[in-house]
């Protein structure tokens, strides 16, 4: 089943995705806008606007917009990331025109009264110190901020607590002015509605959002290195470690990193799971992934222990990350790798909420949208000396090691002892 793409007069993209047999549908607003398009002082005003969207607008009060998502049972929310700004609804096919005027009102004409907007900076504070006492959140944050050190794709999407007290309504209306515009906005609908009505409401919910060309960023530029957060009170030792990996480009190599990923940490006999909880018991949960966006991506390994248990987790996860790099995965490995890989394209297909966000994903990075089958076929093509070229090629660029827990880390040696390639 395609995904029909329309490009309205007024600039915006259109995402059609019809599901006849669902009962269900989903409607998403987004916006090309999120921390990497912010300077410095600017850091945190995509995510406190997010926020804001939900205090009002010219026609509907806060506690008007509240009740109405409420009495259509939907599910009402949003989020910010680095490249985006999301606003959403989802619940019962018959509903789909209202969710998406609501939404195309929440986008067009945010009131930002000063009241709520003051009442917003305090729950967004509270929201960073709940971040601030979550280990793998801090991890995360000092991650990108290591990896990226001094640019916009470094920063923390929430942003530092003096810019959140420092920001006034003028600001938001500026930012807002800068990137809430059509040549940002991909309206995305996934599930059971009339193809024609629907294209129909959205030209009309868009027609008083401002035109724009899209907006732009810097290049982010992976550098590396190390950061340690000690923390007395906290009884584990978080710690991520990251290397330089593919952008979002849908090419073979970074099909290759995705199966790489698989192969290390998807599932039970998985090769970090195995090694390391299975055999060693050092760990609860081990995880790799490839994160990816517009220009950049990190190969991520995430992993948490005991202080007593680091000097030894450490040669260990560097021991793995060495083998895989020097000889191809077994045939029964990359079997399950390219399973794994189908089953989550197989299930991710079973959510109209889930199918909507996916869309808009790939539509901003790629400009285009694959088929199920699409994706299948190309994972297909990727080989054993894919996924071999493709360790290869991500654990022979400059470490990132960051690690949040009581003390701090004897890392240096284990990482000189990392000979790929």
């Amino acid at each position: 089943m395609s995904v029909e793409i329309h490009k309205l007069d007024n600039g915006v993209t259109v995402l059609l995705d019809h599901i006849p047999h669902s009962e269900a549908a989903a409607v998403g607003y987004f916006f090309r806008v999120g921390s990497r398009f912010e300077d410095a002082h600017e850091n945190g005003l995509a995510h406190n606007l997010e926020h804001l969207a939900f205090k009002g607008t010219d026609k509907r009060n806060v506690h008007e917009l509240a009740i109405e998502m409420d009495d259509l049972g939907a599910v009402s929310n949003a989020f910010t990331s680095h490249e985006g700004t999301c606003y959403f609804m989802s619940g019962a096919a018959s509903d789909v025109l209202k969710f998406n005027e609501i939404l195309g009102d929440m986008s067009a004409n945010m009131a930002l009264p000063k009241a709520e907007i003051e009442r917003e900076r305090g729950a967004i504070l509270e929201e960073i110190k709940m971040y601030a006492d979550d280990a793998g959140s801090q991890c995360s944050n000092l991650l990108f901020g290591t990896a990226f050190p001094d640019q916009a794709y470094g920063q923390t999407i929430l942003g530092p607590s003096e810019n959140i007290k420092s920001f006034q309504r003028e600001d938001f209306e500026k930012f807002r002015q800068k990137h809430y515009h059509t040549g940002n906005l991909v309206v995305s609908v996934s599930g059971k509605f009339n193809k024609e009505a629907v294209l129909k409401e959205i030209e009309k919910t868009t027609a008083n959002i401002p035109a724009g060309n899209r907006s732009t960023y810097e290049p982010a530029v992976y550098k590396g290195g190390e950061a340690q957060l000690v923390r007395p009170e906290d009884n584990q030792v978080n710690l991520c470690l990251a290397f330089k990996a593919s952008a979002a480009d849908g090419s073979k190599e970074q099909r290759a990193e995705i199966l790489l990923a698989k192969v290390l940490s998807g599932g039970m006999s998985s090769r970090l799971f195995k090694e390391i909880r299975e055999k060693r018991g050092l760990v609860y949960g081990v995880g790799a992934y490839p994160y990816a966006t517009f220009d950049n991506g990190m190969f991520i390994v995430q992993a948490g222990t005991s202080p007593e248990k680091v000097q030894e987790l450490m040669p260990v996860l560097c021991d793995e990350i060495s083998k895989i790099s020097k000889e191809k995965v077994s045939k029964d490995e990359f079997q399950r790798a390219l399973k794994k890989v189908e089953v989550s394209v197989a299930t991710g297909g079973e959510s109209t909420a889930g199918r909507m966000r996916s869309n808009a994903l790939a539509y901003n990075q790629q400009e285009k949208i694959r088929t199920d089958d699409e994706i299948i076929a190309l994972f297909n093509e990727v080989s054993r000396q894919d996924i071999l070229d493709a360790a290869k090629r991500v654990f022979s660029t400059k470490p990132t090691l960051v690690s949040v827990g009581p003390h701090s880390l004897p890392t240096k040696r284990d990482l000189k002892n990392l000979k790929i390639g």
